[in-house]
């Protein structure tokens, strides 16, 4: 990420049609096409795991495998395994235009199970062929498909032959379930060989992808299930130690996350060689990848079982030896930094070791009172900009909520002229700025409100809901475009 570039945030959810949720299919293809005709690089998105309680993309069953939500239903009535009266049948649509998690979970599996009935016949060798290529595939399978059995418990509390893993349990398993396993293989093999069509498309236009890959993995997953060593539980799987964060700007009562701590010891011992898969599959599905709460690398919140988050404390992390363990494995690593949060100078040096950009927050810029570093003149030509992350209000949200002596400064620093939207005065001063990227979330785009706030930090409902009604019309991608040559933020011979 040398050169000046931007780029658009949006979650795949996020977008148009979908019979209820985005997905991987036409829309997810004209939003290429609008990004291309708007002379953007850069395609940010979220976690794209299959979600469990809480719909957080940050809490996922599997780091490896796709939410089957993704898999684009029109795709496959063309290939005549759903049909037309199915989909209505079982559309996830709802009235407010949001995603429903509880909907997509009653309809939407059983309508991909009709498709596999259709399809499973004539593609079992394409099934053992896919997950010989890709194990974690028979992984996961196996997970849901227990999961499944003891109506939806967390691993856990499964018996104990499964919750141990005892092979004889396992192999017998496979046998008694093997439709249901193979289904879960399906819907794997499926999704990703829509997202591989999809990012054919992206290169095809010269638009690279920037995944996110979180810090933590969840206790309910197939992650932990596989490899309880490397995790600090106790000897039934219950956690000892949480995720969290202390008292900050978004919870004055601190974070809870919930996620089991790393045994970093254990880790160290393999050489990291788990936490090294997981990146390079990432590395492998996207072009470039955002490591969540990178200050974790360096210390960590970590709160006993069953406590308060007031009651954590701060842990050291791995810091340079994971990646240097990671680099010997994997070579170049394509990164962001979220270096956000509590941020010491260890952490800063951690991310110049790495020669790796992180990132700025236009809302955290304007304190009235004093000078920081999410002020435009103060951005590095290697940062990435942002008016927000999926964390924060809109720019219009926070324009309308922030106290009045905020906003008049904010007023006076990006030069909002009467009668001027603030997201156009802020969407300039990110693309004017230093900084070598500028991504913009695509409610800010379009100067959406309050009502498009992704997620709200610290709460458990109402979130990951928020969806695009359209995909942005041509005057939008002449505005980037204009943007994007004032501001040079495309090579000099397109200009």
């Amino acid at each position: 990420m040398k050169r000046r570039a931007s780029g658009l945030l949006l979650p795949v959810s996020a977008l148009p049609g979908g019979w209820g949720i985005g997905s991987f299919g036409a829309q997810a293809h004209a939003f290429l096409d609008f990004l291309a005709s708007g002379r953007q690089e850069y395609w940010q998105i979220l976690p794209l795991g299959p979600t469990g309680v809480g719909d957080s993309p940050y809490q996922t069953f599997s780091s490896y495998a796709i939410s089957p939500y993704y898999i684009d239903l029109n795709l496959l009535r063309e290939e005549g395994l759903v049909s037309e009266e199915e989909l209505v049948a079982y559309d996830c649509s709802t009235t407010s235009g949001t995603v429903d998690y509880g909907l997509l979970y009653e309809k939407r599996l059983p309508l991909l199970k009709l498709a596999f009935s259709r399809w499973k016949s004539s593609h079992k060798e394409e099934l053992l062929s896919f997950v010989g290529e890709n194990p974690w595939a028979g992984d996961y399978a196996l997970f849901m498909s227990i999961k499944g059995m003891h109506g939806g418990l967390p691993w856990h509390l499964w018996q104990k032959e499964l919750r141990k893993r005892k092979p004889e349990a396992l192999n017998h398993f496979i046998t008694e379930h093997e439709e249901e396993y193979n289904f879960w293989v399906f819907t794997q093999l499926t999704a990703s060989q829509q997202w591989e069509s999809l990012r054919g498309h992206a290169t095809e236009l010269g638009i690279r992808f920037i995944g996110d890959l979180p810090f933590y993995v969840a206790h309910d997953s197939v992650d932990v299930w596989m490899a309880p060593q490397f995790y600090l539980l106790d000897e039934e799987g219950d956690v000892l130690q949480v995720a969290g964060y202390p008292p900050d700007a978004f919870s004055d009562d601190g974070q809870l996350w919930g996620n089991p701590i790393f045994n970093w010891r254990a880790l160290q011992k393999e050489r990291y060689a788990p936490w090294i898969a997981r990146l390079a599959h990432n590395l492998k599905l996207f072009d470039i990848v955002r490591l969540d709460h990178f200050l974790g690398f360096e210390n960590y919140w970590s709160i006993p079982a069953g406590e308060h988050p007031r009651e954590g404390r701060w842990e050291k992390g791995p810091s340079y030896d994971v990646f240097v363990c990671a680099r010997e494995a994997l070579g170049k690593l394509d990164l962001i930094a979220e270096d956000l949060g509590l941020v010491g100078p260890d952490v800063i040096r951690l991310r110049k070791y790495l020669g790796i950009p992180g990132m700025r927050i236009l809302q955290f810029g304007f304190d009235p009172f004093s000078d920081n570093e999410h002020m435009p003149h103060n951005y590095e030509n290697d940062s990435v900009v942002y008016t927000g992350t999926h964390d924060n209000d809109t720019i219009v949200g926070w324009w309308e909520k922030t106290d009045k002596a905020t906003r008049h400064f904010a007023k006076k620093y990006l030069r909002v002229h009467p009668g001027e939207p603030v997201e156009k005065a802020a969407h300039t001063a990110l693309m004017a700025s230093s900084a070598g990227v500028c991504i913009l979330p695509v409610q800010d785009l379009l100067g959406i409100g309050v009502e498009g706030r992704f997620n709200i930090p610290n709460t458990l409902s109402g979130n990951w809901t928020w969806r695009l009604q359209e995909i942005p019309g041509k005057e939008y991608a002449e505005e980037l475009a204009d943007m994007t040559r004032i501001y040079r933020r495309t090579p000099l011979e397109s200009v």
